[in-house]
């Protein structure tokens, strides 16, 4: 039994009472190092108008550039 509690000890980390700080910690270091530096997700048009087309909705509706 003190196997499995030395166990769960250390493989268990939401049981040690730190969880939002380290995931506080994780947003400030994304903030820090990350921010403004990932890229912007793709239009992804063609799946876009392939699922309007299947549905029936009109394609040019789904452009909304403006």
């Amino acid at each position: 039994m003190e196997r499995m509690r030395a166990y769960v000890h250390k493989h268990e980390a939401h049981l040690d009472g730190e969880s939002s700080s380290r995931v506080l910690d994780a947003v400030n270091n994304y903030i820090w190092y990350f921010q403004g530096k990932t890229r912007t997700k793709p239009w992804n048009l063609v799946r876009k108008f392939k699922l309007r087309w299947r549905v029936g909705y009109p394609l040019m509706a789904t452009l909304r550039l403006w």
